[in-house]
């Protein structure tokens, strides 16, 4: 989308960010990126078979890349602002929510097909599978709950409450560990998956957007958009033990398999868009690479050799394919408008006859979206006393980040829990179980968000049908292809 279209739209979505925290961003940046090279095959270690998903927020599509090749295999149309993807561990099928319509879908992976759908809470944000692949987690940020659904229908077998502006969640190696991530609480959920109730809660900082667990399940790592900042908690001692700064607000975050590093994708704000993927040495909680990427790093996903990442960039339409061994960008892919999650699977996705396009449920009978327009705006966080003012205020209410608890930093995981991937998290039943979120006055404020939401996405509609015949990315006069 071009410049000046983009620079609409954030006003556009000044009005929407104003009831909602934009924890991951709401608007086109001008970062300097790598030059997009979309038929360029990865070269080196990024050589790896396989199919990386892309969940396009702003156009309603899902992007399938070859991996091997860098290659777009197809564009599936019709899930109205899609904010996540997850492929299921076997890599048959692929889950997707959509904000507007209120809906979680699954799609055959290898015909491209709609298998079925299923009514969300409001505002559903992330979606995870369990790793025997038997059961679907989703996040409702706009009532602060969890529905678990049994992947044979969708049907849908539980909701659980949770604290406010459930976003990013993730499961541990083995299935018994949900650890969701509460944007405007300010705190982590633990949920026992077996019983399906929550069993502690967690303050961790300001704006916490999503969660890893390391892989012998003792540890979660949070991404802190409210300080730039990751940190390790300790799931057993309920406390967090280290932090460590990086370079923006940070939103997904990506544990190796080995669990040596976690990848940080640095997106920033609207006013300032980070750049960079941060790779964090898990012993030492420090920050021992920066990969210079393109504009709004928001989702990013390791395959399983742990030597080759992907990673969404918000503001300029883009995936980059990242060389762990030599931390360097060997690819750039264009995909669709607001590329937000991101999932990757062994499995090879063969090019259809025609682009496919789905038809989504509108569970929410037009009510509008839940999410932000273009998925980034999250509840507020708490109020701490280390995070940056610009474009993260606190909300009332909700748990701080307590003093003394920020010396910290560890492994984590992201937006996506792909086979030998999804790190791992504590048992079940530490600390005593939590009481219900408490209540809080968000009625009238989701009502007038929804109604915001619904001129914003006409807007954006209009704006993109005025724009479509217009190249979206002009690279740089003498740029070259290779990465920052």
């Amino acid at each position: 989308m071009p410049t000046a279209t983009r620079r609409l739209l954030v006003g556009l979505l000044a009005a929407a960010s104003t009831l909602l925290l934009a924890a991951c961003g709401t608007a086109a940046g001008t970062t300097p990126r790598p030059p997009a090279t979309a038929a360029a095959a990865p070269s080196g270690a990024a050589a790896v078979a396989g199919t990386v998903w892309v969940a396009n927020e702003g156009d309603g599509t899902l992007t399938a890349i070859d991996a091997a090749t860098g290659e777009v295999v197809t564009t599936v149309s019709g899930i109205p602002a899609p904010h996540n993807v997850q492929a299921s561990p076997d890599g048959a099928t692929v889950w997707a929510v959509s904000g507007p319509n209120r809906a979680v879908a699954v799609l055959d992976a290898g015909t491209f097909e709609l298998l079925g759908t299923a009514p969300t809470g409001a505002g559903p944000a992330h979606v995870v599978l369990s790793p025997d692949g038997a059961d679907v987690y989703v996040t409702n940020a706009g009532e602060d709950t969890v529905t678990r659904y049994d992947t044979a229908g969708p049907t849908a077998t539980g909701t659980v409450p949770l604290g406010g502006g459930p976003h990013g969640l993730r499961l541990d190696a083995d299935g018994t560990v949900l650890v969701v991530a509460g944007t405007a609480a300010g705190t982590i959920d633990v949920v026992d998956p077996l019983t399906f109730t929550r069993t502690a809660t967690i303050p961790v900082g300001a704006s916490p957007v999503q969660v890893a667990v390391s892989a012998d399940g003792g540890v979660a790592y949070v991404s802190l958009a409210g300080r730039s900042a990751v940190v390790e908690v300790d799931l057993t001692a309920q406390v967090v033990l280290r932090t460590v700064t990086v370079p923006s607000p940070p939103v997904q975050l990506y544990l190796t398999p080995d669990g040596s590093r976690l990848l940080s994708a640095d997106q920033g704000t609207a006013d300032a868009p980070g750049s960079t993927v941060s790779v964090i040495d898990t012993a030492t909680m420090a920050v021992a690479d920066t990969i210079r990427t393109g504009s709004g790093p928001h989702g990013v996903v390791v395959d399983p050799s742990g030597t080759v990442a992907w990673v969404t960039h918000l503001y300029d339409d883009t995936v980059a394919v990242l060389d762990l061994t030599t931390a360097t960008v060997t690819a750039t892919v264009d995909v669709g408008n607001l590329p937000n999650g991101i999932s990757y699977t062994p499995r090879v996705a063969s090019r259809p006859a025609t682009a496919p396009s789905l038809t989504v449920p509108d569970y929410g009978f037009g009510a509008g979206s839940d999410h932000d327009d273009d998925g980034h705006a999250h509840p507020a966080a708490a109020t701490d006393p280390d995070a940056p003012a610009a474009g993260f205020p606190a909300s009332p209410g909700g748990h701080g980040h307590a003093d003394g608890e920020d010396d910290h930093g560890s492994p984590g995981h992201d937006d996506h829990a792909a086979t030998g991937s999804t790190g791992a998290g504590h048992d079940d039943g530490h600390g005593s179980p939590a009481g219900p979120a408490p209540e809080r006055p968000l009625v009238a404020v989701l009502a007038t968000f929804v109604g915001v939401n619904g001129a914003v996405l006409v807007a954006a509609a209009a704006l993109r049908r005025r724009d479509r015949a217009r190249p979206r990315h002009r690279p740089r006069a003498g740029a070259t292809p290779s990465p920052a």
